[in-house]
């Protein structure tokens, strides 16, 4: 747009008609052609000199959109403009919105021709000016258009421009990603092992595909088993989860074999969950342990002695310690905090050494949230030198034993077993209530015995 320099806005007069618009000093004077602005017929000394200034807003705009328009004009000459008349070209792609004329503020009619609208001003002082604005209506679809002011030998314009309708077409999606066509997961119970396959497949091939397994509480995955192809595979383990990433050939498959371990006794059937996150695939296969599939701490007795041992002394000295090694381990029960404070004293290991440990399901639960008394444990468990029994219907319920040592005190009063606890403050009450209650702390310390032949 062109714009020339501001000038000062001054009041204008004019009326609803067509007769001639006057400005003066001393205010409205009507004269018989119309209004006037001058007294009398003389004329300023001087030479008049106009300047119009045409602005449009917006110059960019959809199509149907109303385009405000406002024309300056001022006589910045000495002398007056008589007869002055302001002629605006609207152009074939706008047109003129009726009644939304204003000449100094004051609602004023141009003259339409078509296109062409014209405002008869009449007489413009020197260092006056006036201001007309009105509305059009933007009707074309594209292009742009050049509207035009002028009043006496001064001109301006100001170009209006269709706004182009925004594209609606969605864009375009990204392609999907390739889609593994198969995830099968298969497995076998061997005794107190579970061989365990997970194949994946795709026909356009795949790289860093995330396999998840998801392993139930009683098993374990067994370190080191993983392979794919008979090659040893790179495995994430957190608590019960194990994870791998592959790369999948087009058109090609691949399977990974892993070894998990029973460490609840008590279990028989189980279900093992497979995924592919990123491809919402999954599978499960559920395994079923025997009984008589399970290994227990067999119970050594002792084999009969003769008469003629106890002749002399020294059979008498081997014989109570052949007796002491060779007999059965005592069961115990331990709740959470007892073997917590035991693996920290360093006696767990003295405790399994004389004793057959029993753990409720509920403390095995609580243990597998502790990360690093599950990495201390692991191997006890696995050997079976700890076991996972089902928690009891009964729980013994006392002030200040939680849901979990309950349910070791249940476990202790169904087999009839010693228990050790941890929390100290609940020792005397215990052992008043009729439990065999034993504190880690009172375990004994490494024995001799160890050391024995």
């Amino acid at each position: 747009m062109l714009r020339k320099s501001s000038l000062t806005s001054n009041p204008i007069i004019g009326d609803q008609s067509s007769s001639d618009v006057g400005l003066s000093r001393e205010g409205l004077r009507e004269g018989k052609t119309g209004v006037t602005g001058i007294t009398g017929t003389t004329s300023s000394p001087g030479l008049s000199l106009i300047v119009v200034e045409l602005i449009g807003t917006p110059t960019e705009a959809p199509t149907g959109s109303l385009i405000t328009f406002v024309v300056k004009v001022n006589n910045i000459g000495d002398g007056d403009s008589e007869n002055l008349s302001l002629l605006v070209d609207l152009s074939k792609g706008l047109d003129y919105i009726s009644g939304s004329s204003k000449v100094g503020g004051v609602k004023s009619e141009p003259q339409r021709n078509e296109n062409e609208l014209r405002w008869n001003l009449g007489t413009l002082a020197p260092n006056r000016g006036v201001e007309i604005s009105f509305k059009a209506k933007l009707l074309a679809s594209s292009g742009e258009f050049n509207v035009v002011a002028s009043a006496g030998s001064s001109s301006d314009s100001v170009s209006i421009r269709v706004k182009p309708k925004e594209s609606s077409s969605s864009p375009t999606p990204p392609p999907p990603p390739p889609a593994v066509t198969d995830l099968n997961l298969t497995g076998r119970a061997v005794g107190t092992s579970a061989y365990l396959t997970v194949t994946v497949s795709s026909p356009t091939g795949a790289e860093m595909v995330d396999v998840i397994v998801n392993l139930p509480a009683a098993l374990r995955y067994k370190p080191g088993t993983a392979k794919i192809g008979g090659i040893p595979a790179k495995t994430e383990v957190n608590g019960n989860i194990v994870k791998w990433v592959v790369n999948i050939g087009k058109g090609k498959s691949l399977s990974i074999n892993f070894e998990a371990q029973l460490v609840d006794e008590e279990a028989t059937e189980v279900e093992v969950k497979a995924y592919l996150p990123e491809f919402g695939k999954s599978d499960s296969v559920t395994l079923t342990f025997e009984p008589k599939q399970r290994s227990y701490s067999p119970v050594i007795t002792l084999p009969s002695i003769p008469w003629w041992t106890f002749v002399t002394a020294v059979p008498i000295v081997v014989v109570p310690l052949a007796w002491r090694r060779r007999k059965g381990k005592k069961i115990v029960v331990m709740d959470y905090m007892a073997i917590r404070s035991a693996v920290m004293r360093d006696v767990l290991e003295d405790i399994l050494r004389e004793n057959k440990v029993l753990i409720s399901k509920k403390t095995f639960e609580k243990i597998n949230r502790d990360k690093s008394l599950m990495a201390a444990v692991e191997g006890y468990l696995i050997d079976g030198s700890m076991s996972i029994r089902k928690s009891p219907k009964r729980r013994v319920i006392i002030q200040g034993a939680d849901e979990e040592l309950s349910s070791a005190l249940g476990l202790a009063d169904k087999v009839r077993a010693p228990i050790y606890i941890g929390n100290e403050s609940l020792l005397k009450e215990l052992r008043r209530l009729g439990f065999d209650a034993r504190l880690v702390k009172d375990a004994p310390p490494p024995s001799i015995r160890r050391d024995l032949p």
